[in-house]
């Protein structure tokens, strides 16, 4: 969760490796976060998504929506 400046606020992440999934006919991986309390200031949820590269990893830009880190994540805005 970021504040309205894009500080992160509260933080969680998760690494898909290229295993085999349980079940071949499901492709789709996810993975999620629980929060009990909103963090204070919190005004959206920041992410953002890269893939192995040689040596690091390397960030996918976002090409639409309220972004940052120069397009690097994409902010969802909190109800």
């Amino acid at each position: 969760m970021v504040d309205a400046s894009g500080a992160i606020l509260a933080n969680a992440e998760a690494a898909f490796i290229d295993d085999a999934p349980s079940d071949p006919n499901k492709t789709l991986r996810y993975y999620r976060a629980l929060y009990t309390n909103r963090p204070q200031g919190a005004t959206g949820i920041g992410f953002g998504i890269f893939k192995p590269a040689d040596g690091g990893l390397e960030f996918l830009t976002a090409d639409q929506g309220t972004r940052d880190m120069d397009a690097r994540r994409v902010i969802v805005p909190l109800p």
